[in-house]
């Protein structure tokens, strides 16, 4: 679900402003994202949320930073971001909240797969 200003392509959709919200339910212990940015000089922060809730440091994929606020992506070149490793299956529903436009290509979802990437 989209809430706020997006623009739909071919490939995704991509935010037209800053308070637009990407939204979806899920089934799985792990999420990630195909995500890009219409500039890559310029990284956008995207904060992910689950279930309303800023994802701790437990069950955040390897792509999380944190700051006050919780933890967030920055999106600079496309590709696939890891979003959440939760620490068992379960139902939840992800909202990602970019602080300028970024594009979503897709949504990938994984079970008992590996869990253990290398971290950065």
């Amino acid at each position: 679900m989209l809430s706020g200003r997006w623009v739909t392509q071919r490939d995704g959709v991509t935010s037209g402003d800053k308070h637009g919200t990407a939204s979806r339910r899920y089934h799985a212990r792990s999420v990630y994202a195909v995500l890009s940015v219409t500039d890559p000089k310029k990284p956008v922060r995207v904060y992910p949320l689950q279930d309303g809730e800023p994802i701790n440091q437990s069950e955040s994929g390897v792509d999380a930073h944190f700051d006050a606020q919780g933890s967030y992506l920055d999106v600079s070149t496309p590709r696939m971001y890891y979003l959440v490793k939760n620490t068992s299956f379960g139902s939840h529903l992800l909202a990602l909240e970019p602080q300028g436009d970024f594009v979503l290509d897709s949504f990938t979802y994984g079970n008992n797969c590996q869990q253990d990437f290398e971290q950065k």
